[in-house]
C-alpha cells in the first residue's frame, strides 16, 4: 500500500540510498533524490512530493535549512530535517522553520520510516475544518497562512471582508489563495465568511434581545434584506422564526 510521497534532500549518498530503501519498504513511494536546494526546488515544482527529508549539511551556497524556510514560507508540504548537526545554533535555526520533526544521524530504518507515517497522519489528519459549527479552527495542521486569515475572520466580523483583502494578508495571489483555502477548511473564503456571520447571529439570535436589524448592521451586511435571504438560504428559516423558537430568554 502506498503510504504517500517522499522527496530525499541528501548529498551523501549512500546515505540517501539507506533513506529510500527504509522508506520503499514500508510502502512509501520516493520521488527523488535531490543533492541541493536548486534541485530539490525544481523536484517539489515537478514531482510534488506529500513530505520531504532534509539533511542540513548540503553542499552549495544554501543548507537545507535554507530549504525549509522556501518550505515553510508556502507551508503547503511537511518536512524534517535530517542531520548530524545538534549544536544550539543549528537548532534554534532550524526550530524557527517549523519543521515536523528533527531525525539526528547516526539513525535506523525504523526512525526514517516512523517519523514519516506520524508526520503525514498529522499534517493530513485535519486537513478540513468542520463548517457545520464554525469554531475557529485550533490546529496547526491547517497552514500559517490560512490559519491567520481565519483570526481575521473571526476578529472582525463586524466588517465587510472581501477574498482580496484576506489573499493580501495571506501573502498569496487571490486564485492561489482561494484555491488552498477551499482544500483545507472545506469552504470557498466567500462561503465561510458567510457561515461564520450567520452561526454568530444565531448565537445573538438566542441568547439576546438585539433587533434582526442590528444584528445584520452588527455583522457587517449592508441591508437588512441581505442578511435576511442569506440567514433563510443556510437556516431554513427567518431570523425571527429561529428567535422565536430558540431564543434561551
Amino acid at each position: 500500500m502506498d503510504k504517500g510521497s517522499v522527496l530525499i534532500v541528501e548529498d551523501e549518498l549512500w546515505i540517501a540510498k539507506d533513506i529510500k530503501d527504509s522508506l520503499l519498504s514500508e510502502g512509501f513511494a520516493v520521488t527523488d533524490i535531490c543533492m541541493s536546494v536548486k534541485e530539490a526546488l525544481a523536484s517539489i515544482q515537478r514531482t510534488k512530493p506529500n513530505l520531504v527529508f532534509i539533511d542540513i549539511n548540503l553542499s552549495g551556497k544554501m543548507d537545507g535549512i535554507a530549504l525549509g524556510e522556501v518550505l515553510q514560507e508556502d507551508d503547503l508540504i511537511p518536512y524534517a530535517y535530517i542531520t548530524s548537526y545538534t549544536d544550539q545554533l543549528t537548532l534554534e535555526r532550524a526550530k524557527n522553520t517549523r519543521p515536523r520533526g528533527y531525525i539526528v544521524k547516526p539513525f535506523r530504518s525504523v526512525d526514517i520510516t516512523t517519523s514519516a507515517e506520524i508526520i503525514l497522519n498529522n499534517f493530513h489528519k485535519f486537513n478540513t475544518v468542520d463548517t457545520r459549527g464554525i469554531p475557529l479552527p485550533n490546529t496547526t495542521e491547517v497552514p500559517f497562512k490560512i490559519r491567520k486569515t481565519l483570526h481575521f475572520i473571526h476578529r472582525h466580523l463586524e466588517d465587510k471582508i472581501s477574498v482580496a483583502t484576506l489573499a493580501k494578508i495571506s501573502g498569496w495571489k487571490e486564485q492561489h489563495y482561494i484555491l488552498n483555502f477551499k482544500k483545507y477548511v472545506g469552504a470557498t473564503p466567500y462561503r465561510y465568511v458567510l457561515l461564520v456571520k450567520i452561526n454568530r447571529a444565531q448565537a445573538l439570535l438566542r441568547e439576546t434581545k438585539m433587533p434582526v436589524v442590528q444584528i445584520a448592521h452588527e455583522l457587517g451586511f449592508s441591508r437588512h434584506s441581505n442578511f435576511s435571504v442569506n440567514f433563510k438560504n443556510q437556516v431554513g428559516i427567518s431570523a425571527q422564526e429561529y428567535r422565536n423558537k430558540h431564543s434561551t430568554l
